[in-house]
């Protein structure tokens, strides 16, 4: 073994004589020093040569352009931040310039080399970038043949070759030493500039395509996860407090660009498959979906509640028609004691307040056929409110809450014009029914029991009073001795009035004065009638009806009597005035 490497040696030495230029050179013998290191005549070092193994430790290593070849695999180098600019041990020391090498396939993390890293330079797309993709002059991968213009056009693409993670990036606060917060930390970042205005063309910051075929599973197009390891911090639409968490931030400029204008829209939502023979495209089975769990608050029972959509007063809700009509719904409440809540339950529509209190409410139930409708009125017509449903005739039915509570009509100063108080456990009611041409409205009395009287009176000293001449036919018989049609009856005493007379009925002993002008006219008691005087309207003798069994008794006065004697039969013709007395057969003078 000594006498091979004292070969090599010496063979080495031949190769290390000085020669002139371009000339050959015969080397001297080189040497072995004691640390194993083959060194040549002048210094330089080929290697090392120890334990029966040389290794070549050359101060420089050049490798040939087109035509090398060799195994280069198990080559490492040792990161030095002393190292040149530009070289693999300064780069492979900072971490912010590189990271290294994976070894799935022909996949790299990151790289930043002082001048373009040229995979492939196929004729016209010199500086392109591809790793695990086909050549697009020689053919096309797997991802241009189902998505044309996409690698094909791209300055640099990555094709993942075990189908996992085609393209990672990475970032953590606590890396950045120089210019912490200074645009924040971004693990991935795109920008576009739409600059062109000869050949106006789309600018996407990003774009992205996630293509499901049949009987695939999930498919997502963007998935992000905002992991909150911290406290919990609430945000309102007023101001973002530090170490709030979000899942998306959209926003419109920049406060570094004084021209910056409003932007069209945060979140487009789009039918992207309108096209020739398909009028129906491929439309979105769901705009927003919020999963039954996704707001904190809400659970998958339906319990409880969580702010899904937040904002100011003044932002509305906008539905609008192709030929501009709108419609919307918001809210420009700006106090507490003011706020309002509209609710859908398993009850039906519920409006309240802050405080949960209801404020208007619609129930529902099951097999529902019948409604309301208010109908608005324009200047000079009032609105409408409106029974609507299925069925021909619709009924509506006004109902207080408890036993006590009242229906008061009132005008737009708050003044009571008409009021109606049921009674608890009410069974007797009034009907108030209209009447077609010719025929008389009525108010009745109705009701459970056979009989219902009608009561109307006065507050206090109060009367009822009429603007018109009163007439009252009704139908039923008197409670007063028989008295038919009318009954004016309080407490025992009353009239009856019915076709033939007018009866007054009073207890036994009772007593009755009838004033005329404040003065007494009339005294009704329960044995006769008393009146300072009474005054006939006179008539001739021949007008005098026919004295019979029903006329007896009946006094009256003539105008025209001759000679009229007490009890003496009446003759006319004459000028005297005086009373007459139908005896049941004949008239007489009295």
């Amino acid at each position: 073994m000594i006498r091979s490497l004292r070969f090599l040696v010496a063979t080495a030495a031949l190769l290390v004589v000085v020669l002139p230029l371009h000339a050959d050179q015969i080397l001297a013998p080189a040497r072995i020093d004691n640390s194993s290191k083959i060194v040549l005549p002048g210094g330089p070092t080929l290697g090392l040569w120890s334990g029966g193994k040389y290794t070549s430790q050359p101060d420089a290593l050049q490798i040939k352009g087109t035509g090398s070849s060799g195994d280069v695999s198990g080559m490492s180098v040792t990161p030095s931040s002393g190292a040149a600019s530009g070289s693999l041990a300064k780069l492979l020391e900072a971490p912010t310039q590189f990271d290294g090498m994976t070894t799935s396939g022909a996949l790299l993390s990151r790289l930043f080399a002082p001048g373009p890293l040229i995979s492939e330079a196929p004729s016209g797309k010199a500086g392109i970038l591809r790793l695990g993709g086909a050549n697009p002059d020689t053919g096309k991968d797997w991802l241009e043949t189902e998505i044309p213009y996409s690698s094909s056009i791209a300055q640099g693409s990555v094709l993942a070759l075990k189908g996992r993670i085609g393209l990672l990036g990475a970032s953590r606060t606590s890396d950045n030493t120089t210019t912490p917060g200074a645009q924040g930390t971004q693990g991935v970042a795109g920008f576009c500039l739409n600059d062109n205005a000869t050949v106006v063309s789309s600018c996407y910051g990003f774009y992205g395509e996630a293509r499901r075929k049949s009987g695939a599973g999930f498919t997502h197009l963007f998935e992000g996860n905002t992991i909150n390891q911290g406290s919990v911090v609430p945000v309102t639409p007023y101001g973002v407090a530090q170490g709030a968490t979000f899942g998306y931030w959209s926003s419109c400029g920049r406060g570094d660009l004084a021209d910056s204008a409003a932007c069209s829209a945060a979140y487009a939502i789009v039918n992207n498959g309108v096209n020739g023979g398909n009028s129906v495209g491929s439309p979105w089975l769901t705009g927003i979906h919020f999963g039954c769990n996704s707001i904190q608050g809400v659970d998958c029972t339906g319990a409880g509640t969580g702010a899904a959509l937040q904002m100011t007063p003044g932002h509305l809700l906008k539905w609008m028609s192709s030929t501009g009509g709108q419609a919307t719904f918001g809210s420009t409440v700006t106090t507490d004691a003011a706020a309002q809540n509209l609710r859908f339950t398993n009850s039906g529509l519920l409006f309240s307040n802050s405080a949960g209190n209801p404020l208007f409410t619609v129930n529902t139930n099951t097999n529902l056929a019948n409604g309301l409708t208010l109908t608005p009125g324009p200047v000079g017509t009032p609105p409408i409110l409106t029974a609507t449903g299925a069925d021909a005739t619709i009924p509506f039915i006004f109902r207080t809450s408890g036993t006590a509570g009242s229906f008061d009509f009132q005008n737009g100063a708050g003044a009571e014009a008409f009021k109606v108080s049921p009674v608890a456990s009410g069974v007797n009611y009034v009907l108030v029914t209209g009447a077609t041409t010719t025929i008389s409205p009525s108010v009745t009395a109705t009701g459970s029991d056979t009989n219902v009287n009608l009561s109307m009176g006065g507050k206090g000293t109060g009367q009822i009073v009429t603007t018109s001449s009163l007439r009252i036919t009704p139908s039923q018989t008197g409670a007063a001795g028989g008295i038919t049609k009318l009954d004016l009856w309080n407490g025992g005493y009353g009239f009856g009035v019915s076709s033939s007379a007018l009866d007054y009925v009073a207890p036994a002993g009772a007593a009755h004065t009838f004033y005329v002008g404040g003065a007494a006219a009339v005294k009704i008691t329960s044995t006769g009638v008393s009146t300072p005087s009474v005054a006939f309207t006179a008539t001739t003798v021949a007008a005098l009806p026919t004295c019979n069994a029903g006329t007896q008794d009946t006094i009256r006065a003539v105008s025209d009597a001759t000679a009229p004697t007490y009890r003496g039969a009446l003759t006319g013709g004459g000028t005297i005035r005086t009373p007459v007395y139908c005896d049941g057969t004949s008239w007489t003078a009295h």
